[in-house]
């Protein structure tokens, strides 16, 4: 399994890993009054699981010196969460914010995925 996809494997194992030890333990350290809080963790993992994997990536458009590409990503995303968190609280409530943080994320990881698959020669998925 080439590296990358490795790492992939691996982010997504410790994220896992912590959301089922977060939901074991949360019992213990979190009053009662704030379990309805604990409805997000499983969508804030998932928000910086992707926000990781496009840490990652982007270190190798920062090293080709094409920054115009994360600064379109960083910018457009960063407008469409905006967006998407005032409507997602308006109609999911606070779970909303953190579900338009995963999504804007999503799209973030996703242009600057497809971005470095057609300008570059790094193998993500084949040796």
């Amino acid at each position: 399994m080439p590296c990358m996809a490795s790492l992939v494997l691996l982010f997504a194992c410790v994220g896992v890993a912590n959301g089922i030890a977060g939901w074991l333990y949360m019992d213990w350290f979190i009053d009662e009054r704030f379990h309805p809080a604990l409805s997000v963790i499983p969508w804030a993992i998932l928000a910086f699981f992707v926000q990781g994997i496009y840490k990652v990536l982007s270190h190798h458009i920062i090293f080709e010196g094409k920054t115009k590409v994360l600064m379109f990503s960083t910018f457009s995303v960063g407008f469409l969460n905006l967006i998407l968190t005032i409507l997602f609280i308006h109609w999911f409530g606070m779970i909303g914010a953190i579900q338009a943080t995963a999504l804007s994320y999503t799209l973030q990881l996703t242009i600057v995925f497809l971005y470095i698959q057609r300008q570059s020669k790094i193998a993500f998925f084949h040796g």
